[in-house]
């Protein structure tokens, strides 16, 4: 397998915190468990940042013994450090995030070349940028990150690249400086997903691929599109299912359930995604106001249907069927539903096993 993935995967704090925090991990054919992607990541952090990321936790040591996930679980989400928090698939561009303090970082070769402070929300900052060019993997102009955020502003009101709920209603395109957004907000009624060309010197509407959609009126939750302005697919998810739809003909295939995030690898070999979405949980609660017979006949199968999925990531091979799973175990105290979702990053694995010398 020539890639690694990067996995950031979502968790809910509770209820009663209000909140969620991220889990992450570098994936490859060289680790076997959870752990050893959770220490390849670790391992990451402290060649590009030059020193180590410690977990830490206010559990004491009996605690710690008696819990070795929940504790961390919490570890994770105490955690204030600077960390990795998205990379370009070549590594030569790295963004940082350190919630307490609410300050993202951008590194080109391990120099720092971009400081943002926001405001800390809990759970706000970019997602990384790319684009694919004769040259190879580069981050997209900041003319274009402009366009963008000025089409986002427009969409929903405010922008919304801060904010993890809605991170999941558009997505950057690997080639051909192209924008997949859903036409609404997610919430609402959003029954199409717009392709916006952001090669030119405005912002440009190239497509509107309506979704065909239910009563429900689920979210749609855009994970990836390949292509540029003339042609090309995005996958996306809509409910429970998932599907991939070419543009500009709009012919939609359906690739499975319960399968969000989806990301194809940049070879076609291998079909990456999660187990959980933010947007399925928020559906429910949207509906338990408005529809109890709704959640009666509809929704409350269908959650018990996912709650029977092991929680975390599948790597599919698309030519033999083979999964491989990678787990990422819910804190005990949201044992009512399975993980929020997450994103992934299919990165070359020469050059992590390189930079990490493992090679």
């Amino acid at each position: 397998m020539e890639w690694a993935l990067f996995l950031e995967t979502e968790v809910s704090k509770g209820v009663a915190a209000g909140n969620f925090y991220w889990r992450y991990g570098v994936y490859g054919d060289f680790t076997g468990s959870q752990r050893e992607g959770e220490a390849v990541y670790f391992s990451l952090n402290e060649s590009i940042l030059g020193k180590r990321l410690e977990l830490t936790s206010t559990l004491n040591r009996k605690e710690e013994e008696e819990s070795y996930e929940n504790n961390h679980h919490r570890a994770w989400a105490e955690s204030k450090e600077e960390h990795i928090a998205g990379c370009s698939p070549d590594l030569e561009w790295i963004i940082t995030w350190q919630m307490g303090e609410g300050t993202e970082r951008w590194y080109k070769n391990g120099e720092k070349v971009y400081e943002h402070d926001i405001e800390d929300t809990g759970y706000g900052r970019k997602g990384f940028i790319s684009q694919q060019t004769e040259e190879g993997i580069l981050p997209m102009e900041e003319k274009m990150i402009i366009e963008a955020e000025e089409i986002l502003e427009e969409l929903y009101g405010t922008p919304r690249f801060y904010s993890i709920n809605y991170r999941t209603y558009y997505c950057f395109g690997s080639a051909g400086g192209v924008l997949a957004s859903v036409n609404e907000t997610g919430w609402k009624e959003a029954d199409a997903i717009n392709i916006y060309s952001l090669t030119g010197e405005e912002p440009v509407l190239v497509y509107e691929l309506p979704v065909p959609t239910d009563k429900a009126k689920w979210p749609i939750q855009v994970s990836q599109i390949v292509g540029n302005e003339q042609s090309g697919w995005v996958v996306f998810s809509y409910g429970y299912e998932t599907f991939r739809m070419t543009y500009p003909g709009g012919e939609i295939e359906k690739l499975g359930e319960y399968m969000f995030s989806t990301s194809y690898s940049p070879d076609g070999k291998y079909l990456a995604y999660c187990t959980g979405s933010m947007l399925m949980w928020d559906s429910w609660i949207r509906w338990a106001d408005v529809d109890n017979s709704m959640i009666s006949n509809y929704v409350k199968p269908m959650k018990e249907e996912w709650q029977k999925i092991p929680q975390g990531w599948y790597v599919m091979d698309l030519e033999t069927g083979e999964k491989s799973y990678i787990p990422v175990p819910y804190w005990e105290y949201d044992d009512d539903r399975p993980l929020y979702g997450g994103r992934c990053t299919w990165i070359e694995k020469d050059k992590l096993l390189e930079l990490l010398e493992m090679i």
